[in-house]
């Protein structure tokens, strides 16, 4: 009987690993198209959602993305809009959902876009993401910590104004904006308030203005909605509130002790 032992060993062994070689490899990547938008996912990996990795240009020049895509009976949330996803599609609007995170590069390049809501999930901007389009104004969301090469570059894109709504991004490309836009943020954001923040008349080359945002307070009146004011020029002066049994007696810089501001004269 002993004799016989090394022989089952070996051969429970060599079963063991001719077993571990042929299992064949559970397939990873699901893919399914919805009007006309080709997704792709892991299917190991759930949590890191759907790309929109093709579009069909026949489906149409619009072209919306929704938040979630259903494949192989599971739902994804989409993440992320592929390389070249949708270039040159002759598309004229797109819609995007509050899940993206990334716009891959020349995602969207050369195509007729007039303009673009940014989601405010969105972190990465890639290389010429929108390079070629016909974007007038472009607004991006304080969640944006990367934009790659050329973003919003060439000819065709007339940009006016960029507005930034956070932070100087982490990264920050070579020739995002080719056209010479004002770019505005938020005064908080500048330097030295900010270490490393926007500066102003410019930035990078790009003729800059800080926003201030100016509140009121009623002091029991009727509410009035913040205003923003380019710092260093003056602000409209709003409808006079209203309070049972008071006058209002005008704007002061402080609720005691304040001067009284002038809308004429008086700059942010």
């Amino acid at each position: 009987m002993r004799a016989t032992s090394p022989l089952a060993v070996i051969g429970l062994t060599a079963f063991l690993v001719f077993g571990a070689v042929t299992t064949p490899a559970h397939a990873a990547q699901v893919t399914t198209t919805f009007d006309g938008v080709t997704y792709t996912a892991d299917d190991t990996n759930i949590s890191a959602g759907a790309t929109a990795t093709d579009y069909n240009p026949a489906s149409g020049p619009a072209v919306t993305i929704p938040s979630t895509v259903t494949m192989g009976g599971t739902d994804y949330t989409v993440t992320t809009i592929g390389n070249g996803a949708f270039f040159d599609n002759f598309l004229t609007s797109v819609t995007l959902p509050n899940t993206l995170t990334t716009i891959g590069g020349y995602a969207f390049a050369t195509n007729f876009l007039t303009s673009v809501a940014l989601p405010n999930t969105l972190t990465t901007i890639g290389n010429g993401a929108f390079f070629g389009n016909s974007l007038t104004t472009v607004t991006l969301p304080s969640t944006v910590i990367t934009i790659g090469d050329f973003a919003f570059a060439f000819a065709s894109n007339p940009l006016t104004s960029v507005k930034f709504l956070g932070a100087v991004p982490a990264s920050f490309g070579f020739g995002v904006f080719t056209s010479g836009p004002v770019v505005s943020y938020y005064w908080r954001y500048g330097a030295p308030q900010t270490t490393g923040g926007f500066t102003t008349p410019s930035w990078r080359g790009y003729t800059t203005e800080a926003i201030a945002i100016l509140t009121y307070d009623t002091n029991g009146g009727t509410a009035i909605d913040p205003a923003e004011i380019v710092v260093g020029e003056t602000a409209t002066a709003p409808v006079a509130p209203t309070k049972t049994d008071y006058t209002f007696d005008g704007w002061y810089t402080a609720l005691t002790g304040g001067t009284a501001w002038n809308f004429t004269t008086d700059n942010v």
